[in-house]
């Protein structure tokens, strides 16, 4: 049974109530499961904390004995080739970027603004982009 007429370290809680555990415990304990007891002791034990898949994969040694084996002996490894195709491709879908997303897409500058633009409904026509002044560009889109 543990001392306790020592009072031990003091930790004090902050206005959100978090307490900095840094000057107990083992390094190796990151996670703790707590526990409030009568008398206001809160008793904190060292947990270790699994995802679904570790859990899985502990539950069935049989596979983590095959993974095991494949990682020693990789040359019993089956080689699998990956598709050439791109998956959007296989669907029916285009892979190819809309015109005035492409880098070579054609574009045109403000003469007064200097702002680009790639669409094609705006080339020639009157700027009109708000300025810092709040008043419309009153530059043109042409060709540079």
């Amino acid at each position: 049974m543990a001392d306790t007429t020592e009072p031990g370290i003091l930790i004090e809680l902050d206005d959100r109530r978090r307490a900095s555990l840094g000057k107990v415990g083992r390094p190796e304990h990151r996670r703790y499961f707590a526990r409030d007891e009568p008398g206001g002791v809160i008793v904190l034990i060292p947990a270790v904390v699994l995802t679904a898949t570790e859990a899985a994969l502990a539950a069935a040694p049989e596979l983590a004995d095959r993974i095991d084996h494949a990682m020693r002996h990789p040359e019993t490894m089956a080689r699998r080739e990956r598709p050439q195709q791109h998956p959007a491709e296989e669907a029916g879908w285009s892979t190819e970027l809309p015109e005035h997303l492409r880098d070579d897409a054609p574009k045109q500058q403000c003469t007064a603004c200097r702002r680009f633009t790639r669409a094609r409904s705006e080339f020639g026509t009157d700027c009109r982009m708000p300025q810092p002044s709040g008043e419309p560009c009153t530059g043109l889109f042409v060709e540079f």
